[in-house]
């Protein structure tokens, strides 16, 4: 199949400079979720990694477990942070294809995913449940704002 006789949810996004760090990320943590012994159980991050036809060991080289370990430890942090403030809300920066709401959430938590409008377009299609939820919203973000004077 060529790339313009794929089903759409599994051509790869048209990405690059800072937004396609998004996939780099994905490799990573998806690749360290599917090894039997991996330290992140990440069932919606290796969807979304095996619905994607791109070449990430092209782009990114071999995977390593540094973002999955970074996810590891932010999931830890965020979990201690929701039990001490029930029904809080989240504000996720620069989200990209993270997964971090569907591996954590409480049913209490409020969430609320930014990044700029090319990397939320992508969000939105590979990870629609995501998108919005009663208790999570998606907003997007100039990517270059303007600084207040």
């Amino acid at each position: 199949m060529t790339p313009d006789t794929q089903p759409p949810d599994t051509q790869a996004p048209k990405l690059s400079g800072v937004p396609e760090t998004m996939l780099w990320t994905l490799h990573n943590r998806a690749s360290e979720a599917m090894r039997p012994d991996g330290i992140l159980r990440d069932e919606e991050a290796v969807r979304v990694y095996r619905s994607i036809d791109y070449d990430y060991v092209r782009s990114f080289g071999r995977a390593d477990g540094s973002h999955a370990a970074r996810s590891r430890i932010f999931d830890d942090v965020v979990r201690a942070w929701m039990a001490r403030h029930r029904g809080g809300t989240v504000v996720e920066l620069a989200c990209g294809l993270e997964t971090q709401f569907t591996r954590i959430d409480d049913g209490e938590v409020r969430w609320l995913a930014v990044d700029v409008p090319e990397a939320i377009a992508v969000r939105e299609r590979f990870l629609p449940r995501a998108a919005v939820t009663p208790r999570g919203h998606v907003a997007t973000a100039p990517a270059r704002a303007p600084m207040p004077r």
